[in-house]
């Protein structure tokens, strides 16, 4: 059970002539992630803030996924930047329908066909992800210098419980737990027997974080 309150708080205080390692960067990198991460997670809330609606894609079995931002389950950011297609019937190694870490002129990932009950709800949904990038030489080995927040999209057969569970007012309003799912639902999709999309619904499912500005 992971609970944002009772992550230590505690930062590097820097002096003159303090020798500083890897380790220490990493640690205020984590310091400064998890602040951020614990403020999105308790004071806004998670799920869509803006864009990210789907749509019938250009082919048969395929959806367009329009650019968005949105908080998941743990605090983290998820940027899509540009409109991606999203093929529901193909999968790379780890179940993805669409691959974090990808850029354009990449090659192909590999990918298998995956099969999909005709008339039965599936679920399009969004993760976070990292991707690390711009490689160096270090000494004799390659290493990877910086690393780019990314995202994954997938095709589940059930609603992750989060969006099963009923979240009701109780008495001094705890400090709510992190969900153990990853995963925003964009919509709820479902397929004929060609594999041509007859139902798409991205309201029934849907949680949104509102924006201040919106909510007056």
């Amino acid at each position: 059970m992971y609970v944002a309150l009772l992550v230590p708080i505690e930062r590097i205080r820097y002096f003159s002539g303090q020798l500083l390692a890897e380790a220490d960067f990493t640690e205020e990198q984590l310091y400064l992630r998890e602040k951020a991460r614990r403020h999105n997670r308790l004071l806004h809330g998670w799920g869509i803030v803006c864009g990210l609606l789907v749509r019938p894609g250009p082919a048969r079995g395929e959806l367009t996924l329009e650019p968005g931002y949105a908080l998941d389950p743990h605090g983290e950011e998820i940027v899509v930047e540009d409109e991606v297609v999203v093929d529901l019937c193909s999968e790379d190694d780890d179940g993805n329908v669409l691959s974090p870490c990808r850029r354009p002129g990449d090659p192909r990932p590999t990918r298998v066909q995956s099969e999909r009950a005709p008339g039965r709800p599936l679920y399009l949904a969004i993760r976070y992800a990292e991707c690390p990038t711009r490689p160096v030489t270090a000494g004799e080995s390659l290493e990877y210098s910086r690393m780019r927040e990314s995202f994954a999209v997938k095709v589940l057969t059930e609603l992750p419980a989060s969006y099963r569970r009923h979240h009701g007012e109780a008495h001094g309003r705890p400090c709510p737990d992190a969900a153990a799912e990853p995963w925003v639902v964009l919509a709820e999709v479902v397929l004929d027997p060609d594999l041509t999309v007859s139902s798409l619904d991205c309201l029934a499912h849907q949680r949104r974080v509102v924006p201040p500005s919106a909510a007056v």
